[in-house]
């Protein structure tokens, strides 16, 4: 009688065991899938808008490439023409782009999707030696308030 006691609670085990399996395998898949889902969708995005690369925006500005990053984070590379890392002050181009960037973020219609998913833009802009000059940051609390 005991041995079929023993039995029951190993079998209660194994049963409790595998249910919890399911449901994390379920959580798992739903929850980082969808993330994987968007990853696709991110990854796609970049691709599509690198084919179109290089573009001229402005008489200053050419976009060379977009990446995808960690934490859902879209970067935008771009090279300032006409301008020199060494002969300008970085901080105040950084901190005068900034408000037209978070000011896209929230209204183009083309971010909807990334707005919904809550993505990081980086703006990385190099000079036209392709030195590296500033990169800009805009956060999904910056554009979604």
């Amino acid at each position: 009688m005991a041995e079929i006691s023993e039995n029951k609670k190993n079998f209660q085990r194994v049963i409790l065991f595998v249910a919890i399996l399911i449901v994390l395998l379920f959580i798992r898949f739903s929850v980082f899938g969808k993330e994987k889902d968007f990853d696709k969708i991110m990854k796609y995005t970049a691709t599509e808008l690198n084919k179109t690369c290089p573009q001229q925006i402005d008489n200053d500005t050419r976009l060379d490439s977009a990446s995808i990053h960690e934490n859902k984070t879209f970067r935008y590379n771009y090279t300032c023409l006409n301008f020199n890392k060494d002969s300008m002050d970085v901080e105040m181009f950084a901190m005068s782009v900034k408000p037209a960037m978070i000011n896209n973020a929230k209204s183009n219609p083309d971010l909807q999707l990334f707005r919904d998913n809550n993505v990081i833009l980086e703006y990385y802009f190099r000079d036209e030696l392709g030195k590296f000059m500033t990169r800009v940051e805009i956060v999904p609390a910056e554009y979604l308030n």
